[in-house]
């Protein structure tokens, strides 16, 4: 999924800077996912940015908003 967004070309490197680690990018989105899954009261998330470095990846800042259940 990751290689039908625009920001794909970014990712894999251009005008000479190196590609980011798609393997721990990845990672991190599926952690979000299981995430939400397991706690079904997350009502909103917003993560925002997210860097990915040539090793690994970092959310800088995150908001949870947890529904009342």
């Amino acid at each position: 999924m990751l290689a039908e967004t625009k920001a794909y070309s970014l990712l894999r490197g251009y005008r000479g800077s190196k590609p980011v680690d798609m393997d721990a990018l990845i990672d991190t989105i599926s952690r979000v996912a299981r995430l939400c899954i397991d706690f079904p009261q997350i009502s909103e998330m917003d993560i925002n940015p997210i860097f990915a470095y040539e090793r690994g990846a970092s959310a800088i800042d995150v908001k949870i908003t947890l529904s009342e259940q």
